[in-house]
């Protein structure tokens, strides 16, 4: 009715502002995790890549001196 919207206030930035503080926080903290699982789910790419490559080397050294 116009008499309750005659009632509301504005809000002010006061009032707000801690709403905004914790939800950028809570994005940090997500964004935080996001990129630290990418770096580690890169890593261990590159580790599963390297070990791989060793382990062919290192077969391919065995068969190489059976042969001898």
């Amino acid at each position: 009715s116009v008499s309750h919207a005659a009632d509301v206030k504005p809000v002010s930035m006061t009032d707000i502002s801690p709403l905004w503080e914790e939800m950028a926080h809570k994005t940090w903290v997500l964004y935080t995790e996001s990129e630290m699982k990418k770096v580690a789910s890169r890593s261990q790419i590159t580790l599963d890549v390297i070990t791989s490559a060793l382990r062919s080397a290192l077969g391919r050294g065995q068969e190489s001196m059976k042969a001898v």
